[in-house]
């Protein structure tokens, strides 16, 4: 009789282990995101897809995710799937140290005019006020554009 493969044998046969600090890039489906895809059994019977990323970090760390965690690439490839890549992180830490636009701004430490971002340099504005301007800049436009008011 053939024997069933395992999980374990269904998941790592698609991942090359390369080296330590190399990336072990994920060679099955990937979903919409760019991320890998796992198709677990379930204990009534049916699958489930997971993300393959979530469950390498289970595997090579013998632990869940701790609730109110996600498993961030630390390498940036989201197809990545070695453990020293990959670390449970707040939403916010992973969303931070990604390349989004926001990201990116939140890294700024001063403005495009080279005003630093200190707490007395900074203005905190919108609905959950995290949104962020140098008030150096802030009272030079809003000074023309009283100047301009006036003028006209």
């Amino acid at each position: 009789m053939a024997r069933t493969k395992t999980v374990l044998d269904r998941f790592w046969e698609k991942v090359p282990v390369l080296g330590s600090d190399e990336c072990w890039p994920w060679l099955a489906s990937l979903h919409g995101l760019g991320y890998g895809q796992f198709n677990i059994g379930r204990p009534d019977g049916g699958t489930a897809n997971i993300n393959a990323h979530v469950l390498a970090y289970v595997l090579q760390n013998g632990v869940d995710v701790p609730k109110g965690l996600e498993v961030d690439h630390l390498c940036r490839n989201r197809i990545c799937m070695n453990g020293r890549h990959l670390e449970a992180v707040t939403k916010k830490v992973n969303i931070l140290r990604g390349e989004s636009l926001m990201a990116k701004e939140a890294r700024m430490t001063q403005c495009i005019a080279g005003h630093a971002f200190t707490k007395e340099n900074t203005y905190w504005f919108g609905k959950n006020k995290n949104h962020r301007q140098c008030r150096t800049c802030k009272r030079r436009r809003d000074s023309e554009f009283r100047s301009r008011k006036r003028a006209a």
